[in-house]
């Protein structure tokens, strides 16, 4: 057991030593963009419609608590795929706020 467990310990720190730092820093753009999702933070953006033309998730949230936050994140963000990425979802909380209330 105790090998396994040495050998699992060296993984990641061999792995990244591999990667450029372009790639260990998407590694770990997709790290906290699924922390943020599973944790409920991250508004996904609008995915196509189905078959049928409705969306696959017609239920977003757009709150203005949703926008406040991430009119908050944008404005400290300093990472400009962070910024773009904000940028888009302020977008589409803004574009179905407006389908929903039009």
């Amino acid at each position: 057991m105790s090998l396994g467990r040495k050998g699992g310990l060296k993984g990641g720190v061999a792995r990244a030593a591999q990667l450029t730092p372009e790639q260990r820093s998407a590694s770990a753009r997709k790290a906290v963009r699924a922390r943020w999702a599973k944790a409920g933070k991250l508004v996904v953006a609008a995915d196509l419609p189905t078959a049928n033309g409705t969306p696959p998730h017609p239920a977003r949230d757009t709150s203005d608590h949703v926008l406040r936050t991430l009119l908050v994140r944008l404005r400290t963000a300093t990472d400009l795929a962070e910024i773009h990425l904000l940028s888009e979802q302020i977008e589409q909380v803004i574009f179905h706020k407006q389908l929903d209330n039009g």
